[in-house]
């Protein structure tokens, strides 16, 4: 074979191997960002934070808990004492942060509402001393208090947290095995591309041609996202959810925009790299 078909061989042979490592890198970079959203905790509990969800549910629940007592006689400005002695944002913080922990640890449980049940009761026959009225017998108190804690209880569990728990539990290990995967196959790869070649120039060409196309699929995924404003128009009744879920999406968005920059950081590394050895391969006679 002579020196053409060689070249030609080895330039197809680089091609194919460039493209390659282009797929691995972005589903790399996929798993790397599903690593570092879906299944980190502290992703998730971050976007709770910045969105105020905490004082946003507990005046949800408040709102359902006056409707609950005005139907028992108990006033609205009752419910101002409740949810600032016995149910405060702190108590919702703490009850919500416990569920999301037990969900992304496997450790999902009933929540004890016990305490602040009993609270509550104390509060209505209080309310009911304190004002001369008569709220109801026993048997109704315990149940304007079992049908708040419920409710209390749905807001700050997470919706189907038996299954998404046993999801992340299910995928968390794989993940990281794909993870570690990927970027071996990777280096393979790109150490096979460097090796083939005699000139390195080259070969870094094929390494900014590859990350090149990593970074084009990278930025689709949140242009794409953006431009048909699909996150902002997802339906969820409560305000609170929507908030956190519009961020949090968001925030998933904003990572691919995250990868794409470091992504792009390496390029311009190997343009220089690139251009430094070509101009060496040229002094020392290379084509």
């Amino acid at each position: 074979m002579n020196r053409k078909a060689q070249t030609r061989v080895r330039t197809g042979v680089c091609c194919i191997l460039s493209f390659f490592i282009s797929m691995f890198s972005f589903l790399l970079v996929c798993v790397v960002i599903f690593q570092s959203t879906v299944l980190n905790e502290g992703f998730f509990l971050k976007h709770l934070s910045d969105t105020d969800f905490y004082a946003k549910l507990t005046e949800e629940i408040k709102q359902d808990f006056i409707s609950y007592g005005s139907a028992s006689g108990v006033d609205a400005s009752h419910f101002d004492y409740v949810f600032s002695e016995i149910i405060p944002s702190t108590q919702t913080q703490q009850d919500v942060e416990n569920s999301v922990h037990q969900v992304f640890t496997g450790t999902v449980q009933p929540l004890d509402t016990s305490y602040i049940a009993e609270n509550l009761e104390q509060s209505f026959f209080q309310y009911a001393q304190e004002h001369g009225k008569e709220i109801a017998d026993q048997e109704a108190v315990s149940y304007l208090v079992e049908t708040c804690m419920d409710t209390y209880s749905d807001y700050v569990n997470l919706p189907y947290a038996s299954q998404i728990s046993n999801l992340i539990l299910q995928y968390s290990s794989p993940v990281q095995l794909l993870s570690f995967g990927l970027f071996a196959l990777i280096l393979i790869l790109a150490v096979f591309l460097f090796v083939i070649n005699r000139w390195k120039h080259r070969a870094i060409r094929f390494y900014i041609y590859a990350l090149s196309g990593t970074g084009l699929m990278t930025l689709v995924v949140p242009v794409a996202a953006l431009l048909t404003n699909k996150i902002d128009k997802i339906s969820l009744a409560s305000p609170a959810f929507y908030d956190f879920a519009v961020s949090y999406l968001r925030g998933m968005v904003y990572t691919f925009f995250l990868g794409f920059l470091c992504i792009s950081i390496f390029v311009l590394i190997f343009s220089f790299l690139y251009v430094h050895l070509r101009e060496k391969a040229k002094r020392a006679g290379a084509d």
